[in-house]
């Protein structure tokens, strides 16, 4: 298949003349689809809301588990990290891996500067 004739288009043209059901919408805004009506052609939303829309991280997807991040750190921590992470797995002490003790570490700063009441 050739794709070289073919006139490209960004995402927010492609979605703006789309005929979505409400299923499909409320998959590309990140809403429910029983709080969105499917919109007509006269209120339909500017792309420039559907790209808002799209920043957003529905609740339903941040609870599923991990997501990347990426920070630097000074690079005394990582050793550091490496070392207890690996004494620990060693001794089958929880947590064990570098990214559960990030997080746990993590979890008890944000609960101390009172960000969080409770996990």
């Amino acid at each position: 298949m050739d794709c070289s004739e073919k006139t490209r288009r960004p995402m927010s043209e492609a979605l703006r003349t789309a005929k979505l059901n409400d299923e499909e919408l409320a998959f590309v805004t990140g809403s429910p689809a029983s709080q969105r009506a499917a919109p007509s052609p006269e209120t339909a939303e500017s792309p420039a809301k559907l790209e808002g829309a799209s920043r957003r991280i529905p609740e339903s997807i941040a609870m599923r588990g991990p997501i990347s991040m990426t920070f630097r750190l000074p690079c005394d921590l990582p050793p550091l990290l490496f070392c207890a992470a690996a004494e620990r797995k060693a001794k089958r002490e929880h947590p064990f891996t570098q990214q559960d003790i990030v997080a746990e570490a993590l979890r008890g700063w944000l609960q101390l500067h009172g960000y969080v009441s409770d996990w």
